[in-house]
């Protein structure tokens, strides 16, 4: 189902970059297809990507999406696109998403909670946007899925005299996803994925350029980014009504693992919601 994904690539905060699969029940109107679907839930996840503290953190849903022959045009959580060519052997989309942003005077979520002392002296991280394109195939009784991600990102000190950057950064997302339906009401849902970076994106994301009070100076490079795996669970309550919880873990590769900015090599997240289907 399209949404689970959708919330699991949030909390995961681009730790997977799974492309979502499927969608909610589909309503017929005038020979078209259409869905709707709102909620809402609450997540607890990692501060940033390799980071050894959690924050929680409050989420809307939307779900939508309109289709016309094997064309759809589809809004979903932190993204949208159009899939110009979805048949059941073949889906193609491409769109825009929302990216990763690291601020490091954010970084405080509960009242007496320490700042993370690792990000002090480093800057502030915006990608406000990135676009992709995907392709999604059969495969073993699931869906195989290759993506693109083209992510521009600047980095932005606080101190004057250091020097400011800007990054083309590339991700490419390799993932598979399987579906059981235990009845009409009981989903369980497993994905597993892997994504690699480029060196620009690398370098926004985990280099030191500058030596800190906590960090020495490091430079990141191209290389496969992370492993990751999402189980979901749904169940229906009624026609319109259903609960879901979602359990992400992400396991830090190569550079991103090993850059002094990531505190922890596992990442995970919990999240759980209500959705009411249109």
């Amino acid at each position: 189902m399209r949404l689970f994904f959708i919330i699991s690539m949030m909390i995961l905060s681009t730790s997977s970059l799974a492309q979502p699969h499927g969608n909610f029940g589909k309503n017929s109107m005038n020979g078209r297809q259409w869905n709707l679907t709102l909620g809402g839930g609450v997540a607890v996840m990692p501060k940033y990507s390799g980071s050894d503290e959690l924050k929680q953190m409050h989420f809307p849903l939307i779900d939508a999406e309109y289709s016309v022959a094997h064309f759809t045009l589809f809004y979903s959580m932190d993204r949208g696109g159009l899939k110009f060519f979805d048949t059941d052997y073949l889906s193609l989309s491409m769109g825009f998403s929302l990216g990763e942003n690291r601020r490091t005077d954010e970084i405080r979520y509960f009242e007496g909670e320490k700042d993370s002392k690792n990000l002090i002296g480093t800057p502030k991280i915006y990608n406000r946007i990135r676009y992709y394109g995907s392709a999604t195939v059969p495969f073993l009784g699931g869906k195989f899925s290759a993506s693109t991600y083209l992510a521009p990102i600047e980095s932005k000190y606080d101190e004057v005299e250091r020097q400011d950057n800007s990054y083309d950064g590339v991700l490419l997302s390799f993932d598979y996803n399987y579906d059981w339906n235990f009845g009409p009401k009981l989903i369980v849902s497993l994905t597993t994925s892997t994504s690699w970076m480029n060196t620009e994106y690398a370098q926004a994301y985990y280099s030191v350029n500058y030596d800190t009070d906590h960090l020495n100076t490091y430079q990141a490079s191209a290389g496969f980014k992370d492993v990751s795996t999402i189980a979901t669970v749904s169940y229906q309550l009624n026609k319109v009504l259903g609960v879901m919880l979602i359990s992400t873990a992400s396991y830090l590769l190569n550079d991103a693992a090993q850059s002094p900015i990531s505190e922890k090599d596992l990442q995970a997240s919990l999240a759980t919601a209500i959705f009411y289907q249109f």
